[in-house]
């Protein structure tokens, strides 16, 4: 998932903001995340809270490693 994703994902995600549904998010099958990526994937999370999204990551360590630094400010 690289800064080509990014505007799909952010397009899907301000419908679903405006819809105000939940949103279950599988990176369960990713092998690469780039930083911009991760970037609006902690962006979401903040605007959406957990409660509206549900993320699924993937059990390669390193891209779990990555994707733990979308909390850190």
């Amino acid at each position: 998932m690289d800064l080509a994703c990014v505007v799909a994902l952010n397009r899907a995600m301000s419908e679903a903001l405006s819809r105000e549904v939940p949103v279950d998010l599988d990176l369960s099958g990713v092998t690469f995340v780039d930083s911009r990526f991760i970037a609006a994937v902690g962006g979401w999370e903040r605007d959406l809270g957990p409660e509206r999204l549900r993320l699924e990551l993937p059990p390669d360590a390193r891209l779990q490693r990555l994707l733990a630094l979308r909390s850190q400010r």
